[in-house]
């Protein structure tokens, strides 16, 4: 394009395109065109070709020649021949697309007279149709759009001339109606003439629309392949029957929704929601349009299941909006797989299916249902639903929209007086819907999104503190005697404690000291007579929020510890004496005297948890009790796992108490007692490892490896001496639990609720003491050979713990894996007889995933096959020679390198030399060696997809360790195999501050 030619493209587009994207004035510019149109017709209708061969993103300039010499199919063609295919026409601007369309508009409302001039409709739909035909999407798009909105102006001043041919005719009927005296001849005339006018106009305007915009434009278009195209023309139609009920809501229009409801095109469909939402939003609803949502109602009940949300929640919107306007009973067959959509995890699908809910309940009752109705009707509700679990989603999709359910007041009166009517079942659905409404409320934690963080702004906040003073007022004279009231039902002894969380104590304490005393009582009531672990729990829970959250109650808090904990552990001792004394004279304990030592040790362990309590005597008494159970059970094993964990908790504390001392305080003999606890713990745990019942194995298995990890050398190297390590009786022992209760499934004939998360917690557990180094590579290599059998169920677990010994000890895991290789082609080859092609395929499957991630280190793959060649040729000690496990090594040649492939076709060679016969066998490895040094290395390194096992040792030397003791059995399970190295372990563990409350010994090192 030369520079004239610019010169004139540029002025050109300093046109209506320009203007229409710009921030100009579209009522200035409309005005300017009439009057350009009015002085010269051809050149304002060039002018409006121009704008929409512009908006589709052309290059040429229309003039009138081509207007006048070619057709106009012709003319759009070569205008479509000067538009790139990669380029994004302008009409997809968001702006210039409804500044386009807006203008057209406002072109047909303000030239009403010029629409009937026999040459602007016809010169521009002549145009217009032609370009919404076009094979161009471009083209196709800009004259749909703009054909579209002519013709929702002229459904307008459709609407507007048959108004005014109404009113005139109003008024000639009532002129004719008069006397003839008092007629005015004139006055008919004129409102006759004005009456034929209007419909003259009416008529050509109902012309033009189905003649050509309907039959033409819309009913080709509203089958287009483009989704865009599609929504245009089902928007549009949206609006015409909203103006014209009468002329374009039927069967004729309307069965085009249903044809386009199975559409691929999420946007298509929620566009014909949204359009049916409209008019049953604004009340534009005639008997036609009734007819048919009743007859297809299933498949708007349908959409709630949408794939694409947005299109559930419309179609929730609009049957809610149905509802409303037709009635309830034509929902009647639907309503309950509607209500379910409430417990969706979709937090916008349940939000819509609670209001349609709210509204269905509403419906239902005659007056204007109380907050106390509408709560029993959700209670009902929720029961029917058998969703026990889930009140916080339906909370929470009902919350905005239903006040009952922080109408506190209300809530607070139902429990004051009974529930009610309520059967047990309903009482306990109503709490559940309450405490999740109080969870909601205070907390601003959504079920759907529980790891998420709420962000909370300043109104969220505000409101907050609102519904806990109002809580606060209404809840604390009450509660304390309603634990008491449901002190014997353990759920809803519960959910009261909840509630505790949420009252604002700084407001109670100074003004009413005594209900918190009377707060106090409670709980140490229900902690006196009830065992169950929830319960126990959420006292503590309580006295704790009491005693760390709120600065002006925390000697409430402290005094409630000091009395609950000095009862319980006062009832203990004393249940300790007396059992002492009759094992003294041969008596056997009585069974109260077994419930009560068993009982209150339960609670303590629950205590021990929360707060050091030091408590040596406590330690001195289980640590007996564990002891003499070796030999002889009197107890009953729960009592004795119990003692187990008061001994492990009680170790976890003493390690915790010797961060409070600095580096300079921190000497050899703090360290003493704690020296001394942890090895009586270890051996009499040792004990328990061969002991006849399981559960006590367990639960000394996994207590002996929470210690180790956490007393491990390198981890108390700021104390010394008081690093521990696995010795040479405790190994096998270890090795032999894991064995039976992993792989071989002993276990699962003793165990009936056996699982494979339980079996996956004990694998895990051995396999960080290999990777710690608390046992050395030969402990932890003999579980590869379990990967064959049991490689679906463990293989992250077993990858994980290869890559961790690699980066500890490479050579020797080199080692250790092909001396395992060479166990299992010696057993296979002597004990069951296979042939050589069976025991290739089965050992190079099951070796290959290890062998690929030892090839990552060049010097672990080196030693790997060189302790096969000696094997192979019998220059190992325990070997006596077998040259066809070289068979079995030649499955791994290819991932040698040149160099490692030419040292070790020189040590073949060299053993060949000495041998007095050559194989087959090792002349087929010798070659496979010969081509493999042989052939090229790339220059240019390879990038590989997964970082070498170097790559990971310098960002990963070592896995994390993260423990939690509250259930010992899940203390090692969650393993972790990223972290820092083992110098910034050490720093970590020196100098962070661990917090031992729910978690006790949550090490993050």
């Amino acid at each position: 394009m030369n520079k004239k030619d610019r010169d004139s493209s540029a002025k050109r587009k300093r046109g209506l395109l320009e203007a229409l994207s710009s921030q100009s004035s579209i009522e200035a510019m409309v005005d300017d065109w009439i009057s350009k149109y009015k002085e010269n017709q051809k050149s304002g209708f060039l002018d409006l070709a121009q704008l929409l061969s512009d908006a589709a993103g052309h290059n040429k300039h229309i003039s009138t020649e081509m207007i006048e010499e070619q057709n106009v199919k012709q003319t759009i063609d070569s205008l479509a021949s000067s538009i790139s295919g990669d380029v994004n026409p302008p009409v997809m601007n968001k702006r210039v697309k409804v500044n386009i369309a807006v203008f057209f508009q406002r072109l047909i409302q303000k030239c009403n007279s010029l629409l009937f001039d026999n040459y602007l409709l016809d010169m521009f739909f002549s145009f217009l149709v032609p370009m919404s035909l076009h094979s161009m999407r471009a083209f196709r798009f800009v004259g749909t759009l703009v054909g579209l909105k002519i013709m929702t102006a002229l459904v307008n001043v459709l609407k507007v001339t048959s108004d005014h041919c109404e009113i005139a005719q109003q008024q000639l009927a009532t002129e004719q109606s008069k006397d003839i005296n008092s007629q005015s001849s004139d006055r008919v005339e004129l409102l006759q003439d004005q009456i034929t006018e209007l419909s003259r106009n009416r008529e050509e305007l109902n012309a033009w629309l189905h003649d050509y915009s309907l039959k033409i434009i819309f009913k080709e278009r509203i089958l287009d392949k483009m989704p865009e195209i599609q929504i245009l023309c089902l928007s549009e139609v949206a609006t015409w029957m909203q103006i014209c009920p009468n002329i374009f809501m039927i069967d004729k229009y309307l069965l085009y929704y249903k044809l386009l409801m199975a559409c691929p095109s999420a946007n298509v469909r929620e566009t014909i929601l949204k359009s049916f939402l409209l008019l049953y939003e604004t009340r534009s609803v005639n008997d036609n349009l009734q007819t048919f949502t009743t007859k297809h109602i299933s498949s708007f009940v349908a959409m709630t299941l949408d794939a694409s949300i947005n299109v559930s929640v419309v179609a929730l919107n609009l049957l809610t909006e149905i509802m409303k306007t037709i009635g309830p009973r034509v929902l009647d067959e639907y309503r309950d797989h509607i209500f379910l959509l409430v417990f969706s995890k979709h937090k916008q699908v349940a939000t819509g299916a609670g209001t349609f809910l709210l509204t269905y309940l509403d419906a239902q009752m005659e007056e204007k249902p109380s907050h106390f109705n509408i709560l029993i009707n959700l209670v009902e509700f929720f029961e029917e639903a058998h969703l026990p679990l889930h009140a916080p989603f339906m909370v929470e999709a009902l919350l905005h929209k239903c006040p009952a359910l922080t109408d506190w007041e209300v809530m607070c009166s139902v429990l004051i007086r009974d529930c009610g009517d309520m059967t047990l079942e309903q009482e306990n659905c109503f709490l559940k819907i309450m405490t999740a409404a109080m969870n909601q409320a205070c907390n601003g934690i959504s079920p759907r999104t529980k790891d998420a963080k709420p962000i909370m702004t300043a109104k969220m906040v505000k409101m907050r503190d609102i519904h806990k003073l109002k809580i606060t007022e209404y809840f604390t004279e009450h509660l304390p005697r309603l634990l008491h009231k449901y002190r014997e039902n353990s759920d809803k002894v519960v959910m009261f404690l909840q509630i505790i969380k949420h009252l604002r104590f700084e407001r109670i304490i100074p003004t009413k000291q005594g209900i918190f005393n009377s707060f106090s009582k409670s709980i140490e009531n229900l902690i006196e007579i009830h065992s169950d672990e929830q319960v126990l729990r959420g006292c503590c829970d309580v006295m704790e929020f009491i005693n760390s959250e709120l600065h002006s109650a925390a000697e409430f808090g402290d005094s409630m510890w000091d009395s609950v904990e000095g009862h319980i552990f006062g009832k203990f001792m004393q249940a300790v004496e007396q059992i002492q004394k009759c094992i003294q004279v041969n008596i056997s304990p009585s069974d109260d005297q077994t419930f009560i030592i068993c009982n209150t040790l339960e609670k303590l362990v629950i205590f021990c948890e929360y707060k050091d309590r030091k408590w040596e005597e406590l330690w001195i008494v289980c640590l007996n009790f564990i002891t003499h159970s070796r030999n002889h059970l009197e107890f009953p094993v729960n009592f004795i796992t119990n003692c187990i964990k008061i001994c492990h908790l009680k170790v976890l504390w003493d390690r915790k108490g010797l961060d409070s001392f600095s580096e300079e305080k921190l000497t050899e003999s703090l360290g003493v007692p704690l020296q001394s606890k942890l090895q009586q713990l270890l051996y009499v745990l040792q004990q328990l490892m061969t002991h006849e019942i399981m559960e006590l194995r367990e639960t000394a298995y996994f207590v002996i490896c929470d210690v180790l990890l956490i007393f491990c050398e390198d981890c108390m190297t700021s104390v010394k001496n008081l690093g521990i390590i696995a010795d040479e009786t405790l190994k096998p022992l270890l090795q032999n639990f894991v064995e039976k209760m992993v792989f071989q499934g002993d276990y699962v004939e003793v165990k009936k609720g056996f699982t494979l998360e339980f079996r996956r917690s004990v694998l895990t557990a051995y396999c960080k003491l290999v990777s710690y180094g608390m046992l050395d590579i030969k402990a932890g290599i003999w579980i590869f050979n379990y990967y064959e059998k049991k490689g679906k169920d463990y293989y992250d677990i077993l990858k994980k713990t290869f890559v961790n010994m690699l980066e500890s000890d490479a050579i020797e895991c080199g080692r250790a894996l092909m001396n395992m290789l060479i166990s299992s082609f010696r057993f296979l080859l002597e004990n069951e007889k296979r042939t050589l092609q069976s025991i290739k395929q089965m050992l190079g499957g099951h070796y290959g995933t290890f062998s690929q991630l030892l090839s990552t280190c060049p010097q672990a793959f080196l030693h790997f096959h060189q302790e096969g060649i000696l094997f192979a040729f019998g220059k190992d000690a325990d070997s006596k020679g077998n040259k066809i496990f070289l068979e079995i090594l030649l499955e791994f040649v290819e991932a040698l390198t040149p160099s490692q492939s030419t040292f070790l076709l020189e040590l073949v060679k060299r053993l060949e030399g000495n041998s007095p016969e050559e194989s087959s066998c090792s002349a087929g490895y010798r070659n496979s060696l010969f081509r493999k040094s042989k052939s090229v290395t790339p220059t240019k390194k390879r990038e590989s997809s997964q970082p070498s096992i170097k790559q990971q040792s310098r960002s990963n030397s070592r896995p994390a360790k993260r423990f939690s003791t509250r259930n010992i059995e899940d203390n090692i399970s969650k393993i972790t195999f990223e972290a820092p190295s083992a110098a910034k372990r050490k720093t970590s563990v020196s100098n962070s501050s661990v917090k031992i409350k729910k978690n006790i010994g949550k090490y993050e090192c």
